[in-house]
């Protein structure tokens, strides 16, 4: 194929059976690589010319050896393939970030190449959402579908997220209302107490702390020692899901490994469910592993399993019927805070406790000490129970 010059730089002329056609070749350097772009075919200057553009423009910002064709759910694969490995998403995070990707954002915007999710359209979405769902179930799906194109103009795979500081209007749907009445709360209680085992009891009293389900779960022996006051000292360091057949193995996040301290009938009642422990496993006839085992187990035809968190929202919803008050863990955690904020608990060691995340604080506070910990049941102690 013979190509000729054009009076513009790295453009070219051909002939073919159909007529005359455009060339453009560019070289270009990759990592000290010399590399080459060419595309044939073109019809028009005009055609090379924007082509042409195009190339000079990935060039200058160092984009050739990256694709910026990919389509949202591509992108989406690498993301949530990176959290995982790098430890950012526990198993927990990443069925929960998957069935919010699935359900409010695969179908709209998964096809779309990153470049083409336009900002007007995505307000139209969100204002279409606002009417189906909560506003903070729209606000989780617009952060998740941000922090994917954020990720992607970091990795050179956008060049801007266009959706970046997208206003949020309001539900029509009114939130879900997770305040708790001590009055009701103590009602509750009593009646969890009255309706349920002992070590049912048990687990459903070690959510009064402000423990994720998922970290009532996974308490193990090892976990658990006993301070100058016989109370129990729990080390939270392991999380377990509906998906996790033999434990996670880690907490939600880095920040919520820390120590919970219980008051004097927790105490007790975590004894009583490491000793039903014991019991399921020499029932089923297995040497227990003192160090590694978790409590939150049962027995089934001679043979024993973990339970999932699941099993603690069926508990909660017997009683939660047995005396119409609507309660779950997570409002439990919720009454936790505001009840131990309003007895007089300092913010920071209430966040510490809970194991909530902060930009500020997450590299300074890794563990919340256990004098803090102390100080925090102690208040709530004496407010609530």
């Amino acid at each position: 194929m013979k190509y000729t010059k054009t009076k513009y730089p790295n453009i070219f002329t051909y002939e073919t059976q159909k007529g005359l056609r455009y060339y453009v070749r560019r070289g270009y350097f990759v990592n000290g690589d010399k590399k080459e772009f060419t595309k044939s075919g073109l019809r028009s200057l005009k055609d090379a010319q924007r082509i042409l553009r195009d190339i000079e423009e990935r060039i200058y910002h160092d984009e050739m050896d990256v694709n910026l064709e990919l389509t949202l759910n591509e992108y989406w694969e690498i993301y949530s393939v990176k959290k995982e490995k790098t430890g950012q998403w526990n198993d927990t995070s990443i069925y929960t970030n998957a069935g919010i990707y699935r359900t409010m954002i695969k179908e709209k915007w998964g096809d779309l190449p990153l470049k083409k999710i336009n900002r007007n359209d995505y307000e139209e979405h969100l204002a279409e959402m606002l009417g189906q769902y909560r506003r903070n179930s729209v606000l989780t799906s617009n952060r998740l579908l941000n922090s994917i194109l954020n990720d992607a103009v970091k990795n050179g795979n956008l060049r801007q997220n266009k959706l970046s500081g997208i206003y949020l209007g309001e539900s029509e749907l009114e939130p879900l209302n997770k305040e708790l009445k001590i009055d009701d709360f103590q009602t509750w209680i009593k009646t969890a107490e009255e309706l349920l085992s002992t070590t049912h009891f048990a687990f459903v009293y070690l959510t009064i702390f402000g423990l994720r389900r998922g970290e009532v779960c996974g308490i193990r022996f090892m976990d658990v020692t006993f301070n100058s006051d016989n109370r129990a000292v729990l080390n939270i360091r392991d999380s377990r899901s509906n998906r996790t057949k033999d434990g996670a193995g880690r907490t939600k996040t880095e920040s919520s490994v820390r120590y919970v301290v219980l008051n004097d009938r927790g105490s007790e009642l975590l004894l009583q469910i490491m000793e039903t422990a014991k019991q399921v496993k020499k029932k089923a006839d297995v040497i227990v592993e003192q160090e590694k085992d978790y409590l939150s187990i049962r027995i089934k035809n001679n043979k024993y399993y973990l339970e999932r968190p699941a099993f603690l929202n069926k508990i909660f919803k017997r009683v939660s019927e047995e005396c119409s008050i609507y309660i779950t863990p997570h409002i439990m955690r919720h009454f936790f805070t505001t009840q131990s904020l309003i007895a007089g608990a300092r913010p920071e060691d209430v966040m510490h406790f809970l194991g909530h995340a902060s930009l500020q604080t997450t590299k300074q506070y890794t563990h919340i000490k256990e004098e803090r910990a102390h100080n925090v049941t102690d208040l709530f102690d004496k407010k609530v129970l």
